[in-house]
């Protein structure tokens, strides 16, 4: 599915059907697609959605540099442009940083925040 997010083309997939979403954000690199084989796997009354993050998949790029904050911001306008309620946030890699700081900054959005792999701690020296 397409949708015009914040001017941007937005792709994302979404099966299911629930009360309780699975939102799903993918590594670095990667995109929706990467999440095929899981998805086909979960109950169909879950409702869960693999957002394409912007530059990836067929999602287009967010303007200038950006990082974290811009992404977490991008994927709080996408939940609230779906109205999307108990959201189960999982982010995966880059994704882990992007679903922590979202979850960290509106805790009103996400019901519960899963991580695989996350890409939060980073060695600042030797």
């Amino acid at each position: 599915m397409n949708i015009s997010l914040n001017g941007l083309l937005t792709h994302y997939e979404k099966t299911g059907t629930g009360d309780k979403t699975l939102l799903i954000l993918h590594g670095w690199g990667h995109s929706a697609a990467h999440w095929e084989n899981l998805i086909r796997l979960l109950p169909d009354n879950l409702t869960t959605i693999a957002l394409d993050l912007p530059a990836f998949g067929q999602t287009q790029s967010l303007p200038g540099d950006p990082g974290v904050i811009e992404y977490s911001d991008f994927t709080r306008s996408f939940i609230e442009k779906l109205k999307l309620k108990n959201v189960y946030l999982l982010g995966h890699s880059f994704g882990g940083q992007v679903a922590t700081d979202l979850a960290l900054r509106y805790p009103k959005l996400v019901k519960h925040l899963i991580l695989v792999s996350p890409a939060n701690i980073r060695s600042t020296g030797p």
